[in-house]
């Protein structure tokens, strides 16, 4: 028998669900244990930019990562703070974050600052990748 969690039964009946992020991967937007997100279900398609809430089916564990490519079957993401994709298929994505809390205020996802720190976030990824590559190589010596 599949039993649902808490998180996933809140969001099957349309209920908003807000939690605390856990973990470094999307800072430095989300902060470990300081950010809440407003997550809803899915309704239809996600895009580029979104940030899914999804569930690994081979460890139970769940994540907040950024789309950063979208297939018809799968979405690719990635932590902010990280460099590797993973590939989400569609049916493992429960919700999507809507708004975001921290130090007193609240981030709509539709807003303009928003999207402008999420357009800088994706199109300087190959920047902050080189940069990456370059301090390992350096302080590998």
């Amino acid at each position: 028998m599949n039993r649902k969690t808490t998180i996933e039964a809140a969001l099957d009946k349309g209920e908003p669900l807000v939690i605390f992020t856990v973990g470094d991967s999307m800072e430095p937007l989300l902060r470990n244990r300081e950010t809440l997100v407003a997550i809803q279900k899915v309704n239809g398609s996600l895009a580029i930019g979104q940030l899914p809430l999804y569930k690994r089916p081979y460890s139970g564990e769940y994540v907040l990562h950024r789309i950063v490519w979208v297939t018809r079957d799968a979405y690719y993401t990635r932590g902010d703070n990280r460099f590797g994709m993973e590939k989400v298929p569609k049916e493992w994505v429960l919700g999507i974050v809507k708004e975001i809390s921290r130090d007193g205020k609240t981030i709509q996802v539709t807003d303009f600052r928003y999207k402008l720190y999420v357009f800088f976030r994706l199109a300087f990824y190959p920047v902050r990748l080189g940069w990456h590559k370059f301090q390992k190589r350096i302080l590998k010596r």
